[in-house]
């Protein structure tokens, strides 16, 4: 008896931990069905990066209008920007004189050679620099008649044919060009009716005239003392100043005499005008050739003439002042 009873525990044993496990699985509540998803592991599940979309970057994208740095505005520059017309001058363009009144001013009229006969002269700020005028008339209809003492450094032709006045190439540059030399004092230039030659006269020595109204312009035969020896009308009367050779002889830039226009056409032709040549004599070219030019202008007979020194060394000027 005692020879089985080993074998009836072992036997035993076996059938109560083959039962348990039958229990087990029947008496669970899981159903097999929910077991875990193949997709999670058994530790807790790693979150997938999101998908990106292949329109989307990973960093915030940049508008195309937008820079990194805070965009320049083409306007501007780094430097100060330059005034344009401040470098287009030259860097030789001479300073206009600084000058020093000295006295007490007085009319412009007063300085008039049919006046007094003696010094006429009268600076004036020209493009930038003072030069030196002649004051030939304190009357040229109410005004002071004033004419370059020196010609202009640039010659120029009369026109390209016609020896017609109003309106010709040397008309409209003086209107047009030449006051504006004269801007600084611009406000005390005077218009003057002045006498031409009707166009109608040229080439047959006509002598009508007729009347036009100028700030800037040419004197003419009969203002330089050659009313009868001209061909064409009466183009106004002579002048005081004008009756010597000498008082009609005009120098360049470089001092020496030279040839210069008169507003009085050679009637007798139409594309020839007259003017005064180096040895203060009358004689006529064709319109086209380049001469000498030498202004003429009027001012208000009341503007004040101020005595300065500054323009001429060691010599006291009666000057236009701005």
């Amino acid at each position: 008896m005692k020879w089985y009873l080993p074998l009836i525990l072992a036997l035993l044993v076996l059938s109560g931990c083959s039962g348990t496990g039958v229990e087990d699985r029947q008496g669970s509540t899981e159903n097999p069905a929910e077991t875990r998803n193949p997709v999670e592991n058994a530790d807790e599940p790693r979150p997938q990066a999101e998908a990106r979309n292949p329109a989307e970057n990973t960093e915030e994208p940049r508008n195309p209008v937008e820079q990194t740095e805070e965009p320049r505005n083409p306007v501007e520059q780094t430097e100060e920007p330059r005034n344009p017309v401040e470098v287009q001058i030259p860097a030789d363009t001479p300073k206009m004189q600084e000058v020093e009144p000295v006295g007490d001013p007085v009319r412009v009229k007063e300085l008039a050679w049919d006046s007094q006969s003696t010094d006429c002269t009268l600076w004036l700020p020209e493009d930038g620099q003072y030069v030196p005028f002649l004051a030939l008339s304190g009357d040229y209809g109410g005004s002071v008649l004033l004419l370059r003492r020196d010609i202009l450094p640039e010659s120029r032709p009369f026109n390209s044919y016609s020896a017609y006045y109003e309106d010709s190439a040397l008309d409209r540059w003086l209107r047009e060009e030449y006051v504006s030399r004269l801007e600084a004092v611009r406000d005390r230039l005077r218009s003057a009716e002045i006498v031409i030659t009707a166009e109608g006269g040229l080439g047959v020595s006509g002598e009508e005239t007729t009347t036009i109204t100028r700030e800037a312009f040419l004197l003419s035969c009969a203002e330089t003392g050659f009313e009868s020896l001209s061909s064409g009308g009466a183009e106004g009367r002579a002048l005081a100043y004008f009756q010597t050779a000498e008082n009609r002889i005009a120098r360049g830039a470089d001092g020496v005499p030279t040839s210069w226009w008169l507003r009085t056409p050679d009637s007798f032709y139409l594309s020839a005008a007259y003017g005064i040549g180096p040895d203060g004599s009358l004689g006529s070219g064709n319109a086209f050739n380049d001469n000498g030019v030498r202004p003429a202008l009027c001012l208000d007979a009341d503007a004040e003439a101020v005595p300065v020194r500054g323009i001429v060394d060691g010599e006291a000027v009666y000057a236009l002042v701005p």
